[in-house]
């Protein structure tokens, strides 16, 4: 490098310097040795002697650390190598081959010398090691940091013993205070065996409440056994990140409600955002925040310019016989959020759509009396809605059908879908409790029935 002086470089030209020759040189020595501490100190030295000379063999200040200098250059630096890292890393390589690929010359030999009777990522340095194998060993070390237990069925994976809990680094989970520890438990013991999903439960009960996320988006594959994979790629991290954000998306397709459908280019953005993070301030955010936030930025912005209605959605459902029917309606707002609930009997019925034309109009009449505006009604009653697209084909019921169509439209900035029944979920289990259950008196309340907790939970999550 002393030649080098002589040369007039601008600062771009000793940086392809330094990386394209001064740090291909000991690249080799590296990859199969540890070098000494002294060794790294001259080398680093030689090069920040070389880049901040101006060529006339006169030493100058070093403005900038050189440990800034070796960050990325994303993060502000130029890209340089520390060498003692460099080093371990080509030396982590090397074990990342041997333990890969035991059935190779080199992996053979050295566990028949050094770890015949052990596992290569858990044996030690054994008797007389040579400095080879000592230098293997360091870059096992660092290997061993970034290795992730990727979860399958979870059966080969200690809870409490293994890293496969993925965060800035692979670890195991941190359990709460209060909690009772086995340490021998395994994966597949957190896991629902009917769903093969996780145990909310459990999961709450034994995790530390920043860990109780981590652990549910921890993606699970049930039809494989658990592996070993390199943690710290960008490929596995930005697909753990972004598989946990498509997973329960894709689990409720059938049913996405209107406001995930428009919050979609806000998800986007978050997602590009959270990509941002990961790669240049190593913060690895949650799905669950990185959804919540787009929807909040979308329902601010949709309500700013008129495109989003504050709508209570309503849903009239019918069930029973020709003669007599059950009815119930629950209101939701824009968020998901239900605010009334009601049911109650009509006898004299004529037809079904006899029955949807009375749970419309009641229903209706309900919202007014509370005062509710901007309402998108919402019923599954395939018979209703032809007759009121068809109203002249129906004359027995023609009233209810001029009924029905008055009562909706004498609200301001009112409108009436026709949705499928299983998006009508809560509203029929209402309806169909009042003849299974002989439930003929009717009653209006705030909130929903207790019994059908879990199911609106699913609605507002989904709407």
């Amino acid at each position: 490098m002393v030649n080098w002086f002589v040369k007039s470089l601008s600062q771009g030209g000793k940086e392809i310097l330094l990386k394209s020759v001064g740090m291909a040189f000991p690249v080799f020595a590296m990859s199969c040795f540890k070098l000494p501490k002294d060794v790294c100190d001259k080398l680093t030295s030689a090069m920040i002697e070389f880049w901040w000379s101006s060529g006339n063999n006169k030493k100058k200040i070093s403005w900038v650390a050189w440990k800034k200098l070796c960050t990325y250059k994303e993060l502000g630096g130029l890209g340089f190598k520390d060498i003692e890292k460099f080093n371990q890393s080509l030396l982590a390589k090397q074990a990342w081959r041997i333990w890969s690929s035991p059935d190779s010359l080199l992996a053979r030999i050295l566990r028949h010398r050094y770890f015949s009777r052990s596992e290569f990522l858990n044996c030690g340095v054994g008797s007389r090691p040579s400095y080879a194998w000592r230098s293997i060993i360091h870059g096992r070390d660092l290997l061993k940091v970034g290795m992730l237990n990727k979860v399958g069925d979870g059966r080969n994976t200690k809870v409490w013993l293994n890293n496969w809990l993925m965060d800035v680094f692979p670890r195991p989970p941190h359990y709460r205070q209060d909690a009772v520890i086995d340490l021998t438990m395994t994966v597949n013991e957190l896991l629902d065996q009917h769903s093969n999903s996780w145990n909310v439960n459990l999961v709450r009960q034994l995790f530390s409440d920043e860990d109780i996320d981590l652990v549910l988006n921890t993606k699970i594959l049930p039809s494989r056994t658990d592996s070993i994979v390199w943690g710290l790629s960008k490929d596995l991290r930005q697909s753990v990140i972004f598989s946990s954000i498509v997973h329960p998306l894709e689990s409720q397709k059938q049913s996405i409600g209107s406001s995930v459908r428009l919050s979609f280019p806000w998800l986007l953005w978050q997602i590009w955002k959270a990509r941002n993070k990961f790669c240049f301030e190593q913060i690895n955010p949650l799905a669950c925040d990185i959804v919540s936030k787009a929807r909040e930025e979308a329902t601010i912005w949709l309500n700013l310019h008129g495109n989003l209605q504050k709508s209570q959605h309503v849903l009239p459902i019918v069930s029973g016989s020709e003669r007599k029917c059950g009815a119930g309606w629950i209101t939701h707002n824009s968020v998901g959020k239900v605010l009334f609930h009601s049911r109650r009997s009509f006898s004299g019925v004529r037809s079904p759509a006899h029955a949807g034309l009375l749970a419309i109009t009641w229903a209706t009449t309900a919202v007014k009396e509370h005062k509710l505006r901007n309402v998108q009604f919402e019923f599954s009653s395939l018979e209703a809605a032809d007759a009121l697209n068809n109203t002249l084909e129906y004359p027995p019921i023609y009233s209810e059908c001029y009924k029905a169509l008055g009562s909706v439209y004498s609200l301001s900035k009112s409108s009436m879908v026709l949705v499928h029944r299983t998006c009508n979920t809560a509203a029929s289990a209402i309806a169909d409790s009042v003849i299974s259950g002989q439930r003929f008196h009717s009653y209006v309340a705030s909130g929903g029935p207790r019994w059908l907790a879990v199911m609106l939970d699913k609605e507002a999550i989904s709407s």
